[in-house]
């Protein structure tokens, strides 16, 4: 890996953590549909302006659209199901799952390829399992109404990492025709468009417009926005040079500390030996999963 490739890597990790924890932000003030509107809204005019300076182009329409089709839809219910998510469990708890990612990958592999798992992959997948289990593992009580909410969100987000598992697939095949910034300016402006249909459909309160909420969250909006703008758009330049499950092992390791720490930091949340143990499996499983041919 040259230095310019970590540096790359290493912006998109952290910018992505910032994401995750100015979403949570938005997540406890808004509803779902509206944050990733909003959002939407705020990353098209910045990669529109990478765009202007890399160009905008597509060389071959036909074999761009199929896979960009499926990555628009895939993040379009894939944001929403992440946001649900955060409004029903803490950070240092729903980040972790996605760490099912690379497993989904794996076990995708061996069902639709039929490609035997190395005992490496395996053995990591073992090790995800038991870590989740130790991290989903709630506190001793009744099991009452707040521990049941808790479960859901941990749930939806499980599906976010098998959506998630396959969407830097379809981009990888996305990018090979257009510019990074190009393809992330229009996949953010479908989704975006996508659901503001759906939310001029629904009837609204007029003290719950877009506009006003936007107004009344700007500046998280913007953090949020500059920095999902900066994850993905780094996530797209390592990618196109360097393979995807690497790049995605060494991104959840810094994610998962980044959600611990900004989970302690920013939200408060405890951090207790059992969500340090977990973290710690979750990070060694992955790597297992992914690097396996390398050991």
């Amino acid at each position: 890996m040259t230095p310019v490739i970590f540096g790359q890597l290493l912006l998109s990790s952290i910018s992505w953590t910032g994401f995750d924890l100015a979403r949570k932000g938005l997540a406890n003030r808004l509803p779902a549909t509206e944050v990733v509107i909003l959002l939407m809204m705020v990353q098209v005019p910045l990669f529109a302006a990478i765009a202007s300076w890399e160009g905008f182009s597509i060389e071959s329409v036909e074999n761009y659209w199929r896979p960009a089709i499926a990555s628009i839809l895939l993040n379009l219910v894939a944001n929403v199901l992440f946001l649900e998510s955060l409004r029903r469990a803490p950070v240092s708890l729903a980040i972790p799952m996605l760490s099912f990612t690379p497993v989904f990958s794996s076990l995708s592999s061996w069902v639709i390829l039929n490609e035997l798992l190395l005992w490496p992959q395996m053995l990591g997948i073992l090790v995800i399992v038991a870590s989740t289990y130790q991290i989903q593992r709630l506190d001793e009580g009744d099991g009452g109404a707040e521990q049941k909410v808790v479960k859901v969100g941990l749930l939806m987000m499980v599906g976010v990492a098998l959506l998630w598992s396959i969407t830097p697939v379809t981009d990888k095949l996305c990018i090979r025709y257009t510019t990074p910034s190009m393809h992330a300016g229009i996949q953010c402006f479908f989704v975006g468009l996508l659901l503001l249909g759906r939310f001029f459909v629904s009837t609204r309160p007029a003290t719950n417009s877009l506009w006003a909420m936007a107004k009344e969250n700007r500046r998280l909006l913007f953090i949020a926005g500059v920095a999902a703008c900066s994850a993905l758009f780094f996530q797209l330049l390592v990618i196109r040079v360097y393979e995807v499950a690497l790049f995605e092992a060494l991104k959840r390791s810094f994610g998962l500390i980044g959600a611990l720490a900004g989970g302690l930091i920013f939200f408060r949340e405890s951090l207790t030996r059992k969500k340090i143990i977990g973290t710690v499996g979750l990070i060694i499983g992955t790597l297992l999963v992914l690097l396996a041919d390398r050991l």
